[in-house]
């Protein structure tokens, strides 16, 4: 299990998570959050619309939620 420490090294990269499920996600890594910043545990935010840099700033993007606790592997594409 990954630990939210380590998350917050990935901030400003475009990654690639690999999720315990077998599914995988590209995206900037805009944030990570605690459970004291939500109610739903430990977070990475990831801007998937964003698969290389630099990152299109926009007014606004939904952000893809992903538990860190479900991560199984995560590396820095870009």
């Amino acid at each position: 299990m990954k630990k939210i420490n380590e998350m917050y090294n990935f901030i400003g990269h475009i990654v690639q998570v690999m999720l315990n499920s077998g599914n995988s996600i590209v995206g900037f890594v805009d944030d990570c959050e605690t459970v004291f910043d939500n109610d739903i545990g430990e977070t990475l935010l990831l801007d998937v619309a964003t698969t290389h840099l630099p990152q299109m700033y926009r007014k606004s993007y939904p952000l893809e939620t992903v538990l860190i606790k479900d991560i199984k592997d995560i590396e820095i594409v870009e």
